[in-house]
């Protein structure tokens, strides 16, 4: 039983891993996106029993979420299958507005 659960947790982590490789980190900016602030309203779910019945009650919650910014950049090259490796990185505001689409963008760790 053992050596099923290892196998199955070594399986997982390299699903989650398979996931984090060939990212590019630079390339030509072929979108910009700005999400202004707003406000998320979610109803979260507050259960109480008195030993006979369960009774749950919802209660909203709000978030802010500030201003975001994102640049997206696709390679110089399309891949083997035709196409362009692409990823997105969200930026603060100053390194937003200092890009356009079709400059080139390194994204430094």
């Amino acid at each position: 039983m053992k050596k099923i659960k290892t196998a199955f947790l070594l399986l997982v982590l390299l699903f989650i891993l398979s996931g984090c490789g060939n990212k590019i980190t630079s390339g030509k900016v072929y979108e910009k996106e700005f999400i202004p602030a707003h406000t998320e309203t979610q109803l979260m779910p507050i259960v109480s029993s008195n030993g006979k019945t369960v009774t749950t009650i919802l209660i909203p919650q709000t978030n802010i979420v500030p201003d975001k910014y994102y640049i997206k950049i696709q390679s110089a090259e399309p891949g083997e299958d035709g196409e362009y490796k692409k990823a997105t990185y969200s930026v603060s505001e100053d390194i937003f507005n200092q890009y356009e689409v079709g400059d080139f963008y390194s994204h430094e760790n």
